[in-house]
């Protein structure tokens, strides 16, 4: 069953928006605060990041990805 979206930001102050996927999967949503947007899909199993296509965002892809881990492991 999926969850509700979970909401965050980054260090430097980019808004995202998780939502959960089938097959543990989840779909990233970025928000950068020059309102610049980006999104990708993570397979949590694998840690493998699909359907993303700009490089400049794989710094903060990366971060979101960490505190949404953490989030997880703290919410277990």
């Amino acid at each position: 069953m999926q969850q509700e979206p979970v909401y965050f930001r980054l260090q430097d102050g980019t808004h995202v928006t998780v939502i959960e996927l089938d097959n543990n999967c989840y779909d990233f949503h970025l928000t950068r605060l020059n309102s610049e947007r980006h999104n990708f899909i993570w397979k949590e199993a694998t840690g493998e990041i699909i359907e993303s296509y700009e490089t400049r965002f794989d710094r903060w892809q990366y971060e979101a990805i960490d505190i949404f881990k953490a989030m997880k492991a703290g919410a277990e």
